[in-house]
């Protein structure tokens, strides 16, 4: 031991040994100081700093597009109900002009048919009778001298086969084509609302 001590390579591998442990001994408390900052930085994180902008939060970029889904859905429905009311106005505006022309039509069919009271039917029967006694002839000079209402009344109460031989004799008259035609018409009309459809029975 003593000749190994005294030894040339003896003496290197104690002064490498003595060199080892006073390293060792010099780095121990940087080393731990360093791993305790790393373990501090872990458990308490660094505290973000800078503009917001520059900041990344996933929860709260998907709760943003989550609000923008519900924005642009709101949107959507919205344009919808706009479209359905645009509709609505206008069929409501359709029907509007179709109740209008109803009622226009009624107003004109109530003009030109000839309403018979009750009071007026035994007469407007004697003096039909009195007219269809008469040539055609006579009951056109008559008749051409009332209005066409009047003319239409006593008409209505007469037959047809009455009627037809008064109306020919009507348009041999001067202008009296017109009037025969008119007078035909608002006969029809008196005629087919004095009496109602019949409906053919079903076999």
């Amino acid at each position: 031991m003593i000749k190994l001590a005294q030894s040339r390579w003896g003496i290197v591998a104690v002064g490498c040994v003595c060199y080892l442990v006073v390293l060792a001994l010099s780095l121990r408390g940087p080393v731990a100081a360093a791993l305790a900052r790393r373990a501090a930085a872990v458990a308490a994180p660094t505290p973000i700093t800078g503009p917001s902008w520059d900041f990344h939060n996933p929860e709260l970029e998907a709760l943003v597009r989550e609000l923008q889904g519900e924005k642009n859905e709101i949107a959507r429905r919205r344009q919808q109900l706009e479209e359905w009311a645009a509709r609505l106005q206008a069929e409501r505006q359709e029907l509007n002009t179709v109740t209008q022309a109803v009622h226009q039509m009624q107003v004109e069919l109530d003009r030109n048919v000839v309403q018979i009271k009750a009071n007026e039917k035994d007469n407007l029967k004697r003096l039909a009778k009195v007219y269809a006694g008469m040539t055609p002839e006579s009951a056109v000079k008559i008749l051409l001298e009332k209005d066409d209402e009047g003319a239409v009344k006593i008409l209505a109460s007469m037959k047809e086969s009455e009627i037809a031989p008064i109306l020919e004799a009507m348009t041999k008259d001067a202008g009296g084509v017109k009037r025969a035609a008119n007078i035909s018409e608002r006969l029809r009309l008196t005629l087919a609302q004095a009496t109602p459809n019949k409906r053919t029975p079903t076999p």
